[in-house]
């Protein structure tokens, strides 16, 4: 065994548009801050200074030590070493390290990540209804602060596992973020309409493009 240590309805009525914020402050930096990254495109430093404190608020950390989940693909390791890389080229200081599919409820891979990188990082893990309370407060106490439904695709959540556990987590002060194309957010809208807790639309809620700022403006 590996071990690792560790109003609502104007969304859903404009299909969950989201805002990017404004770059602040344009200055070049000098050569010396260019950086050669994995993964990302391009070795030019960033043309805008961001604000202090500013977070990364969704990265992945990938490890070929631990298997993917039964129906997973194997994808390339991105370890913590790849995104401080990254982080230095962007300059923040923040992130949340999101559970990605590949793994399933195997949160290990999260959880080493998160305590890699330190403080300044918190988790969104990935469970099911089976969840202990005490491995939910397990996983408070090493950062987690919401949980992950992909919903784009058949894997190991399921919208019907949403209503009983965002009642658990909310409890903790979690918030429960939903991956699904925007035109499924809307036709569930039901069901998203009965939480009473934090939800957050992963991916900017697929909303396409042109299409999507036609519909905000009109909702």
């Amino acid at each position: 065994m590996i071990t690792l240590d560790p109003s609502r309805r104007r969304v859903l009525g404009g299909a969950a548009a989201a805002t990017l914020g404004a770059a602040l402050g344009l200055q070049g930096r000098p050569a010396s801050a260019q950086h050669n990254v994995r993964f990302s495109t391009g070795t030019a430093a960033p043309t805008f200074k961001v604000p202090p404190n500013t977070a990364d608020c969704h990265f992945h950390i990938y490890d070929n030590r631990v298997p993917p989940a039964a129906g997973g693909l194997p994808a390339p390791d991105a370890t913590p070493d790849d995104y401080r890389a990254l982080q230095a080229r962007l300059g923040t200081t923040r992130g949340v390290v999101v559970q990605p599919s590949l793994y399933g409820t195997d949160n290990r891979p999260t959880l080493a990540g998160m305590a890699a990188l330190g403080p300044n990082f918190r988790g969104v893990a990935v469970v099911t209804p089976a969840v202990s309370d005490a491995e939910l407060q397990r996983l408070h106490g090493l950062g987690i602060r919401g949980i992950r439904f992909n919903l784009a695709q058949a894997g190991t959540t399921t919208l019907d596992m949403l209503e009983p556990l965002s009642q658990r987590v909310d409890a903790l002060g979690w918030n429960c973020q939903i991956n699904m194309p925007g035109d499924k957010i809307v036709a569930a809208s039901d069901t998203f309409l009965k939480i009473r807790g934090k939800l957050v639309f992963d991916h900017l809620a697929h909303c396409p493009q042109p299409g999507a700022s036609r519909a905000t403006r009109s909702s």
